[in-house]
């Protein structure tokens, strides 16, 4: 398994438990901001690629499609 695909897993994994602790239900709105350079371990604005960038943004559209949240 690539790191690629680990860090979408944990993700996915991450998003379904807070949706279950967060009670979230359909047309509800979550925020989501975070730096591609700290998803795979480094500094803010270091390392940042559009490969990680692609894999947050399918995995949110995901969950959303799938949950309506």
């Amino acid at each position: 398994m690539t790191n690629l695909q680990m860090w979408q897993r944990d993700l996915t994994d991450l998003l379904a438990d807070f949706k279950e602790q967060a009670n979230l239900g359909k047309n509800d709105i979550i925020v989501i901001g975070c730096s591609t350079s700290e998803v795979i371990g480094e500094k803010i604005g270091t390392a940042g690629t559009e490969e990680v960038a692609k894999m947050i943004f399918h995995t949110l559209t995901t969950f959303t499609e799938t949950t309506g949240v």
